[in-house]
């Protein structure tokens, strides 16, 4: 499963763009260029709870944690591994 192209689609998703758009961003660029707040960055977390049956406790839903592609790939892999054990 690439965690990455996962969650490029689902960022695509929730801002209506091509996912190739999102792909030519750097992963470390805040999604707030692109309009993030925190509304469009509860439909990322839902989506993401439901693509990779995970999910988020309160204290982890704030938005300097999950502006970036990146941080959510790093979020993710962090509760797959938790999950496999």
């Amino acid at each position: 499963m690439d965690i990455y192209a996962k969650i490029v689609e689902i960022v695509a998703l929730v801002f209506r763009l091509d996912s190739e758009q999102v792909r030519r961003m750097s992963a470390d660029d805040s999604l707030a260029t692109i309009g993030l707040d925190s509304l469009n960055c509860m439909e990322i977390v839902v989506n993401i709870e439901e693509e990779f049956s995970v999910a988020f406790h309160d204290e982890e839903l704030l938005l300097d944690n999950l502006n970036t592609i990146n941080k959510l790939c790093v979020m993710v892999s962090k509760k797959l591994e938790l999950y496999t054990i």
